[in-house]
């Protein structure tokens, strides 16, 4: 039988500290050299300096991009921002919904849906669509809006739903528009709300857009494997 000596031990210990310090040294090697890809998150609620209220599935996919692609960054921004800072840059991804596709641009396929409904005061006169003609969103929704929607209503825009809620309470507005994850996900709602009609005025089914690049077009497929179809969130529709 073939014995162990103390100083053979030694060396197979220190074999093994520098075969997992090598390792070690790779995979931060490979992190540091990733190139990063800036993935935009326009955010409806969005605040510098405090915690926004925004959907689950958006909380999954900005916590899991970065472990998904050593260098993706998602970067949370209000919505107009956030669409203008990637119309001009040169590279990176945002969140985006399904449009008409243009140019040479990256989509990965539908990765979650979320609705929108139009909401009025409870104490107010106003309980039914056709009774609307002020709606009150939040700064940016108009990128989301189809032209019909524009036409069909007056719209004045806040920057936050605290914003967007007390237009309502002050009666600037006939409705707004809110989606259930705001009240699953702890919005403040500071009056009792009414919501208006049997089907959403939005309906959105998010993907990633990106410029091509091959580090995008990794993240995409990064993602879609780790987002498959079965995963797409039916949001609630039950009244709050």
């Amino acid at each position: 039988m073939k014995r162990w000596t103390a100083s053979g031990t030694v060396f197979a210990l220190l074999l093994c500290g520098v075969w997992g310090t090598a390792h070690a040294l790779q995979a931060l090697s490979q992190t540091l050299n990733a190139p990063e890809v800036l993935v935009y998150i326009p955010i409806a609620d969005y605040s510098p300096s405090g915690e926004p209220v925004y959907p689950a599935n958006f909380k999954q996919l900005v916590s899991q991009i970065p472990q998904l692609m050593p260098g993706a960054r998602p970067e949370l921004m209000p919505l107009r921002r956030a669409h203008f800072v990637y119309a001009d840059c040169k590279g990176g991804c945002i969140l985006d919904v399904q449009r008409e596709e243009s140019g040479s641009e990256f989509r990965s396929r539908a990765l979650f849906s979320n609705r929108f409904w139009l909401y009025s005061a409870q104490a107010g006169t106003v309980d039914a669509l056709a009774d609307v003609k002020r709606v009150g969103t939040i700064a940016g929704a108009e990128l989301y809006l189809s032209e019909a929607d524009l036409a069909a209503y007056e719209f004045s825009y806040a920057v936050n739903y605290t914003s967007l809620l007390t237009m309502l309470k002050n009666g600037r507005v006939d409705a707004i528009t809110l989606s259930p994850y705001f009240f699953s996900e702890g919005g403040d709602v500071p009056l009792p709300l009414r919501r208006l009609g049997v089907q959403p005025i939005l309906e959105l089914a998010y993907l990633l857009r990106c410029k091509p690049a091959p580090a995008t077009k990794e993240l995409i497929e990064r993602v879609e494997e780790a987002w498959p179809s079965a995963r797409i969130d039916r949001p609630l529709v039950s009244q709050p």
